[in-house]
């Protein structure tokens, strides 16, 4: 039997440079932690051009810090108003906007690490 590594493989194996990436939000999961006390959203970017097109990013927010995600909001275009508001993560499938990816080392291992948000 021949083990069979496809470009997607290749891709999630590679570690971004720090930069700016444009992408589309192409999944997004519910989890509760490991403590099991919160949930989590995770999203999932897929680089839409360039060198590194179709590499997977990832970024998850915890409802105990829901105020991470504003930044994430605001740059698909929603408007998050003084007091705050509810806000459907799973809706955002198909949104494009530019995500900064700042590599960080993680149990000994390089890996990918979005930081930032941007309009597209």
């Amino acid at each position: 039997m021949q083990l069979r590594i496809t470009r997607d493989d290749v891709l999630k194996s590679k570690t971004l440079p720090s930069d700016w990436f444009p992408v589309e939000v192409t999944d997004y999961e519910e989890k509760v932690s490991k403590a099991g006390d919160s949930m989590n959203y995770t999203l999932t970017f897929t680089v839409l051009d360039g060198e590194y097109k179709g590499a997977k990013l990832f970024r998850l927010f915890n409802e105990k810090a829901p105020g991470f995600a504003i930044p994430f909001l605001e740059a698909i275009g929603v408007e998050v108003a003084e007091e705050g508001g509810e806000f459907n993560l799973e809706a955002c499938k198909g949104k494009r906007l530019k995500v900064f990816n700042k590599p960080e080392l993680y149990e000994g291992q390089l890996r990918n690490r979005v930081e930032g948000f941007a309009a597209l």
